[in-house]
C-alpha cells in the first residue's frame, strides 16, 4: 500500500504476476480496487495460467479495471502443454481462453486480452499453428523467448545476426509477485 501512497496519480504500468497464481490470494481483487483507486492512470496487467477461471471469476475481472490479461498457455499442442505445466487441461484452459473473449466483448469492456506462447526448440513447429488459430479468435500472441532468468541458467540463445541489448523492464514495469511483493525485475524469484 505504501508505494501507492507515495505515488500519486502518474501513469506507471504494473505487472501482476510472476512466478506463481495471483489469482490464488484472498485479497487479489481487493488489491486492484486500491490501487486503481490510489491510481487511476496505472495500467495492470494480469499474467495467469487461467486454471482457476471460472464463470464468476471472469466476470469479477471483467469488471475488476484490469486492463490486460495474458494467459500463459505456451503452446496449442497438449502433450507439450502437460510436459510445460503438469497440467491435462490444455481443452479447457483453451476453452477459457474464447469465452473470455466473448465476455469481455459482451460487456463492451475495454479489456486487452492476449495469450503468451512460449519459443523453445521443440515448441518452434507449433508456433505458426498457434499464430493462426488464435488469429482467428481475434485474440493478441505474445512470443516468449527463453532467457537466464539473470544468469541463473544457461540459455544458448546466442545468434551472430541479432544485437542483444539491457533488459528495458528494470527500469518500465514494477511486477507486484504472487506474495505481494513489488520487485523491479520479474525474474527476481531467488530471494
Amino acid at each position: 500500500h505504501k508505494v501507492f501512497n507515495e505515488l500519486g496519480n502518474k501513469a506507471v504500468y504494473l505487472q501482476m504476476g510472476t512466478r506463481g497464481e495471483n489469482l490464488l490470494h484472498p485479497e487479489f481483487f481487493e488489491f486492484i480496487r486500491f490501487i486503481k483507486s490510489k491510481n487511476e492512470m496505472s495500467y495492470i496487467c494480469l499474467n495467469t495460467n487461467g486454471y482457476i477461471i471460472d464463470d464468476h471469476m471472469m466476470l469479477m475481472l471483467v469488471e475488476s479495471g484490469i486492463d490486460q490479461v495474458v494467459f500463459s498457455l505456451q503452446t496449442l499442442n497438449p502433450q507439450l502443454y502437460e510436459k510445460i505445466t503438469g497440467s491435462l487441461h490444455h481443452q479447457k484452459i483453451i476453452d477459457r481462453i474464447i469465452k473470455f473473449k466473448k465476455e469481455i466483448g459482451r460487456q463492451g469492456s475495454k479489456m486487452f486480452l492476449s495469450v503468451q506462447f512460449l519459443a523453445f526448440p521443440e515448441n518452434l513447429p507449433y508456433q505458426q499453428e498457434f499464430v493462426d488459430f488464435w488469429q482467428a479468435h481475434n485474440i493478441d500472441i505474445q512470443i516468449q523467448r527463453l532467457h537466464s532468468w539473470g544468469d541463473k541458467f544457461y540459455i544458448d540463445d546466442s545468434s551472430p545476426d541479432e544485437e542483444r541489448y539491457p533488459c528495458p523492464y528494470l527500469w518500465l514495469y514494477p511486477t507486484v509477485t504472487h506474495t505481494g511483493k513489488l520487485t523491479t525485475c520479474f525474474a527476481d524469484f531467488f530471494d
